[in-house]
């Protein structure tokens, strides 16, 4: 039923419509021609109404409709009919073919219907119905128009759907690629942070627990704390990312990475100043990722050092500033204050001081840079003149600095 109310709204309808308009209009528009022209008689109407209902072929047949057309209004013109109306017929067919099919395709149509409505004209001339010299070069020349232009026009309207198609297809496609990269950029974040603490924790574990099996024991709990977390985080944050939302973690959870960082034996103290309750979600988890990214660098990359992290808001930007300054190696490896147990032993060297390690930019700086350039900020890292390393991120926001805390 549905199908057939659609054919009988989209076909016969406007079929009907166009029927009733090119015979009331081309009997009117015939008075003023005759003679030469003959008078449209029962064939000439037969002619006509055919034509119209020629249009039915519209979204089916546009080649076929366009000949039928062509053969029909070139017999109208060569049986000596007076001009009119019905040369619409002709020019929403070629309109059609325009549109519907490839250009060679149409320009062949276009051609042999203009051909056979030069051959009726012609018809029309040698029986005398229609005033040859320049009434009948003007009447070739719209004919040409009247296939031509419509046929052209149905052609620029298929070209310019075709690149609106390819421009859709084109942004999805961005679309998409960047919803992998955001995904694949959370992941590495979630699970990039969390396997380098467990594997520090594990370190220890491994580096104590012969002489020290309790301190083992909390770096083992530690290892099943940190994997419980971000497996709960991973979860969030592949069903959020499907959802196409922010997931939900940000510097509400800093102090919980901090902890992480201190058990596995290093320092950080951390200055914020301003409100960060207030940050858009976008910006409050660039800047935790920014803090979490080096914390996991330090931790993977750098020597015996502290690191000062510094989040500082003022008026319209949140800038976040993690530094690592080495210690001297005659200092010995940090302690964790709660369970006094040393840097993991595949961070320690022969005398149990932790490496020094060479410091490279891998993916998460990357990512990093990407993350802020997304909101119209920017990331940069780089050696420190007097040794270190200096992580800075500006990420633009509409937010007032207020006070500042040392944490």
């Amino acid at each position: 039923m549905v199908t057939i109310g659609l054919w009988l709204y989209a076909d016969v309808l406007p079929t009907a419509v166009a029927a009733t308009v090119l015979l009331a209009a081309s009997s009117e528009a015939g008075k003023g021609q005759v003679p030469p022209h003959r008078s449209i008689d029962a064939a000439g109407y037969v002619l006509l109404a055919l034509a119209a209902v020629g249009l039915l072929l519209r979204r089916h047949a546009p080649t076929a409709m366009l000949m039928l057309e062509s053969l029909l209004v070139g017999g109208y013109l060569a049986a000596g009919y007076p001009h009119g109306p019905v040369f619409l017929t002709v020019a929403v067919a070629a309109y059609t073919v325009g549109l519907r099919l490839e250009p060679r395709a149409s320009v062949v149509a276009a051609g042999v219907a203009t051909s056979l409505l030069v051959t009726g004209s012609a018809v029309a001339v040698a029986s005398d119905y229609a005033d040859g010299g320049w009434t009948y070069v003007f009447t070739l020349t719209a004919t040409v128009v009247v296939v031509g232009v419509p046929a052209l026009i149905g052609a620029l309207l298929r070209k310019a759907r075709q690149a609106a198609a390819l421009a859709d297809e084109e942004a999805t496609r961005r679309r998409i690629d960047q919803e992998r990269l955001r995904m694949a950029r959370e992941v590495h974040d979630v699970v990039g942070h969390s396997l380098s603490v467990i594997s520090l924790q594990a370190g220890v574990a491994l580096h104590v627990l012969d002489r020290r099996p309790e301190q083992a024991q909390v770096s083992l709990e530690a290892i099943r704390r940190t994997s419980v977390e971000a497996l709960e985080e991973l979860r969030a944050t592949l069903a959020l990312t499907r959802a196409e939302r922010t997931p939900l973690t940000g510097l509400d959870r800093l102090p919980g990475l901090l902890t992480e960082v201190r058990l596995v034996g290093l320092p950080v103290e951390t200055v914020v100043e301003g409100n960060l309750a207030a940050l858009p979600a976008e910006v409050d988890l660039a800047a935790f990722r920014v803090v979490q990214e080096s914390l996991t660098n330090v931790l993977r990359h750098a020597g015996r050092s502290r690191v000062h992290v510094e989040l500082r808001l003022t008026a319209g930007q949140l800038t976040v500033d993690v530094t690592d300054t080495p210690e001297p190696s005659d200092v010995p490896a940090p302690l964790d204050a709660s369970a006094g147990h040393p840097a993991p032993s595949d961070a320690l060297d022969q005398s149990g001081h932790r490496r020094s390690g060479h410091r490279r930019s891998g993916h998460g700086l990357a990512g990093l840079r990407e993350r802020a350039a997304e909101l119209g900020g920017s990331v940069s890292a780089g050696p420190r003149p007097g040794g270190g390393w200096q992580v800075r991120a500006v990420l633009p926001t509409v937010t007032t600095a207020l006070s500042g805390v040392t944490v």
